[in-house]
């Protein structure tokens, strides 16, 4: 699990305390609302628990923040793909 530049939060999810972090990056999007990768953080952290349609949404919203993220793009396709929406994940 990646959270580069997400301080406590990638901190909290790499020792595997994913309630925690996402805790905190829900804390960091409460205060800034655009904040791109404290939303692609939110949607691996929520993929990684297994909430795949609110971590799709998270990562969509961090696309639409910063569409050349690759990060956010692998992601995101890799999620709707195992969805099978073949479509979108291209």
């Amino acid at each position: 699990m990646i959270l580069s530049g997400m301080g406590p939060a990638e901190q909290l999810a790499s020792r595997g305390r994913l309630a925690e972090a996402e805790g905190e990056l829900r804390t960091a999007l409460a205060e800034q609302p655009s904040l791109a990768p404290a939303h692609y953080g939110l949607g691996v952290v929520l993929a990684a628990t297994g909430r795949s349609v609110e971590a799709i949404a998270s990562l969509r919203r961090a696309r639409e923040l910063d569409p050349g993220d690759a990060e956010v793009l692998n992601n995101l396709g890799y999620l709707l793909g195992e969805r099978g929406d073949a479509a979108e994940a291209e």
